[in-house]
């Protein structure tokens, strides 16, 4: 299966879970032009504004990308944070209510951009 189908068990019912809860989002598309971006940009009346990466976890390890190992850091350096939603589940079955929330919570929180980002070579495989 592909990355790409493999994010939408993510992406798709985190997003779903924000739009009832009143955020506005939007997938960013990224072409050669435009590497090393995140997957999502949100923002919200009370929250504010999120920069949102998604990973699907294997063989607990995540996997970046050549840009984004060189972009991210720069990001966060230059105080844009970027929240890392991370799970192994498929978040559109049934029995992911209890995983769904909690990811859903992480956006809630303030960034876990620190701690990716000090551990990005050990998550490379």
């Amino acid at each position: 299966m592909s990355k790409q189908v493999e994010s939408l068990w993510v992406r798709k019912p985190i997003r779903d879970k924000m739009h009832e809860n009143g955020w506005f989002t939007k997938i960013i598309h990224c072409d050669q032009d435009q590497k090393g971006i995140p997957d999502l940009m949100a923002s919200h009346k009370i929250h504010g504004f999120r920069l949102i990466e998604f990973k699907i976890i294997r063989s607990n390890k995540i996997s970046f990308t050549i840009d984004q190992i060189l972009d991210f850091p720069e990001f966060i350096n230059h105080g844009t944070h970027i929240w890392f939603i991370c799970t192994k589940y498929d978040l559109r079955q049934d029995d992911q209510t209890y995983n769904l929330q909690r990811l859903y919570n992480k956006i809630l929180a303030p960034s876990n951009d620190k701690f990716f980002i000090s551990k990005q070579y050990e998550l490379l495989f």
